[in-house]
């Protein structure tokens, strides 16, 4: 009997010493666990894009490349005028990184040069009639632009987008030629279009939808119906004498997809659609 006990004592203190290095192992174990490391930030050299823009997008294309310099410290240097002058400009100096037109079609004469490496559509460019916050002339439709007495201003066919858009719209109704008779102005870009309205020079225009967005104490709008409009699409597109060509890619895809997206929607801009 007492070598009995002994033997139980000696098996009781074995399985408290097994159990104590049992325990001090898991302690010992989950005091050792480090914490997963945590993700690197990513962090870019210097550098620089050079872009030629519409005139009229200037507003949303200067918020996004002061947001785009913060995220990937590339300065965003900008060239702003009519597409048509963009356009010569390009294909006379063969330079610069990406063109933002105020319509798709304005790149056809880079295409044809082959000075097109990629493009991406981002928005809707939407033709809208403004006019002076009292209305003046009682506008009300594209009809009114051709009445006797009506000073109208409208962008310059050879040198933008919307004064494209506006011969066209007028050709559709069959009064070109009486508005032709009313035009007091053809402007090269959209935004001298604006001021014109903002100080009553003019009685009516065709401009972008977003141009009023910041005007609207001087500026009245009046919407053409989808189904006469002539609503266009705004592609990003990456040159091909692009020097920075890994910066112009993240330029699109943060136009199309990223923050630029959202500056764009905030502007009152209809975003593309696939």
């Amino acid at each position: 009997m007492k070598v009995s006990k002994k033997l139980l004592v000696l098996l009781l203190s074995l399985l408290m010493v097994f159990a104590l290095v049992g325990c001090g192992s898991q302690d010992n174990a989950a005091d050792n666990t480090e914490p997963a490391p945590a993700e690197e930030e990513v962090t870019y050299e210097p550098s620089t894009l050079h872009v030629y823009s519409g005139a009229g997008l200037r507003e949303a294309m200067d918020k996004i490349g002061v947001a785009f310099e913060e995220k990937y410290n590339c300065k965003v240097e900008y060239t702003y005028g009519g597409s048509a002058q963009n356009c010569s400009q390009i294909l006379l100096l063969k330079q610069g990184d990406l063109f933002v037109p105020g319509a798709e079609e304005e790149v056809e004469p880079l295409r044809q040069e082959n000075m097109v490496a990629r493009e991406q559509r981002v928005i809707y460019h939407v033709p809208i009639i403004a006019v002076p916050i009292d209305n003046p002339a009682g506008i009300t439709g594209l009809e009114d632009f051709a009445k006797p007495g009506v000073k109208v201003g409208l962008g310059d066919p050879s040198a933008n987008p919307i004064g494209k858009i506006a011969d066209k719209l007028f050709e559709n109704k069959g009064i070109l030629a009486d508005v032709e008779k009313n035009v007091e102005v053809r402007t090269p870009t959209v935004n001298e279009l604006i001021a014109y309205l903002g100080l009553g020079q003019i009685d009516a225009s065709i401009v972008w939808e977003e141009n009023t967005v910041n005007a609207k104490d001087k500026i009245k709008t009046i919407p053409i119906p989808d189904e006469e409009n002539q609503i266009k699409t705004i592609p990003v597109v990456e040159l091909t004498c692009a020097e920075n060509k890994e910066m112009a890619a993240k330029f699109i895809e943060f136009c199309a997809t990223g923050e630029g997206r959202e500056i764009f929607k905030e502007l009152g801009y209809r975003l593309y659609e696939k």
